[in-house]
């Protein structure tokens, strides 16, 4: 998530390309799951930006949140797998249910979910 700076009549500008994000959310595949989770986000981690870098898994319930401390510049990791736990995105001041963001994703024996309602 970014906020493209405004324009002196209130327009923003159409960006090709996010400098500054202080949230990135990543929906995890088979085929992306490693890359996201080590090489995103030690590349994400020279962005001075960025805030937060959250992983939602597709096949089960796992929502998992890695804040930066402010102080030290430490990551702080969150996990969240419980229907009754709220993700927290601290960045942009949403906390959202785990229940909500999985509402609508059958979980068959051994198969896989998809994720139909994230931006609910």
């Amino acid at each position: 998530m970014s906020c493209p700076p405004q324009r002196p009549d209130g327009s923003h500008s159409v960006l090709v390309a996010v400098t500054n994000p202080i949230l990135i959310v990543e929906v995890l595949s088979k085929s992306t799951a490693v890359r996201d989770r080590v090489d995103k986000f030690e590349m994400y981690g020279y962005l001075d930006s960025l805030r937060q870098y959250g992983l939602v898994e597709q096949e089960r319930k796992l929502v998992e949140m890695y804040t930066r401390n402010s102080y030290d510049g430490e990551w702080r990791y969150s996990r969240y797998t419980q229907d009754d736990e709220t993700a927290n995105f601290t960045a942009v001041g949403l906390s959202i249910a785990i229940d909500k963001i999985y509402d609508g994703v059958d979980f068959p024996e051994g198969g896989a979910g998809r994720l139909l309602n994230l931006r609910n």
